[in-house]
Parts: C-alpha cells; structure tokens; sequence
C-alpha cells in the first residue's frame, strides 16, 4: 500500500519538472528570438484620415498605428492597430406632437478595430530618385466592432406607435488590407511624412447579421524611426 501512496507524488514531481524544463526552454527560444530583432531598426506611423465604407455607403473616421521591424532596406514587418468611426442616421415615422423632425431618427455609431500582422515592401532605389520611399502594406488580420444603435419613439405611416430603444451589439470578423504610399523625410531627420491610400476589407458578424466594413481609406501621418 506505501509504494502505491508514493507514485503519484513522485509522478507529480517529475511532472512539474517537465514543466519547468518546457518553460525555460521556451522562454529561452523567446530571447533568442528577441535579441536580434531588439538590434534591428524599428519604425513606428502614426496616421490620421478617413475611409468610405461600402456599407452604410458613409464616410467615416481612421485613425492607424503601426510598428514595425526593417529587416532589410527592401522589407519590414510588424503589426497594427486602429479605429475606424463612422456613423449614420434613419429618418422614422410622422412627428410626435411636441417633438420636432429632426428628433425622429434612429442613430447608428460603429466603431470598428482592426488588429492586423503587417508586411511591407519599400522600394528605396525609387527614393534616390525622386525624394520620397514609395511602399506596399499588406496585412491580415481580425476586426472587433462594438454598435450602438438608439431608435427614438415614433408613428409610422400606418399609425403604429414604436416605442424608444437603445441596443449595444459587437460585431466581429476577419480583415485584410493593401494599401500604396509615400514616404518623404527631410535631410537629417529622423522623422518622415506619411500619406497613404488603399481598401480594407472587413466583413463583421454577430449572430446571424453582418455588416459590410469594406472601405476606401486615405490617411496622412508621421513616421518616426529610431534603433539604427
């Protein structure tokens, strides 16, 4: 009965051995990984714009950050994150007396997320010509969308009163993007002058609804390079 009630102790510790030999191994592959790409130079782009999204058919507002890794004078790649704001309204029923016309809509904010590994070609021969790198980002990635949508109370046009409503939903779903741009940095700078356009691709559930995201981008901002 002893030798029965000493296995499981000596299992678990020879468990928690393994365990820790795992661990160490795979922080060690960590830092070796780590090491090298903390020596490269690094870039970092902030840029602020706006997009066209196919459905609401509305303008919306882009914000993008990005950091990434040059792993050679042609190549970098990192990753990404953003916002993407558009809102739009749809007009209800007849007025409510006391209410004027432009209280009757229901309202619609969507705030989409986008989280994307990033791959980027530079073309720094073309920047010896003309003053300014030209690259493609392309990016794959998954897109969170927190939707709030209010509807006001209202008559319709048959006389059916609906009452006030406010929901909150979050939509979520797979996204890629390719976009073109320049890049132009002053003599001696550290800093360069982004601008930028291209399609991001978004298609966000929630249950058995989706939304179209897809969108027409254009963004301007600010690159700032350090490490070298």
């Amino acid at each position: 009965m002893g030798s029965f009630s000493t296995c499981p102790y000596y299992a678990s510790t020879e468990n928690n051995d393994m365990k820790r030999l795992i661990l160490c191994a795979v922080i060690a592959v960590c830092a070796a990984a780590a090491a090298p790409l903390s020596a490269m130079e690094k870039t970092f782009d902030g840029k602020l714009g706006g997009g066209y999204a196919f459905y609401p058919k509305m303008p919306g507002f882009d914000i993008v950050a990005d950091y990434q890794w040059v792993l050679d004078p042609f190549f970098s790649a990192g990753g990404e994150a953003g916002l993407f704001w558009v809102k739009w309204e749809e007009n209800r029923g007849k007025e409510l007396v006391g209410q004027s016309n432009s209280s009757l809509k229901a309202t619609t904010n969507a705030f989409a997320v986008p989280v994307l590994g990033i791959a980027q070609i530079r073309l720094p021969n073309v920047k010896e010509k003309i003053s300014v790198l030209p690259y493609l980002t392309v990016g794959l990635g998954y897109t969170f969308m927190p939707l709030t949508y209010s509807d006001p109370e209202y008559t319709d046009a048959g006389g059916i009163t609906h009452k006030s409503k406010s929901n909150f939903y979050l939509f979520h779903g797979f996204t890629w993007k390719v976009m073109l741009g320049g890049a132009f940095t002053p003599a001696g700078s550290n800093i360069a002058f982004l601008g930028e356009t291209g399609v991001v691709g978004s298609n966000v559930a929630h249950g058995n609804s989706d939304i179209g995201m897809t969108r027409i981008v254009l963004n301007a901002g600010v690159r700032f390079t350090f490490g070298k």
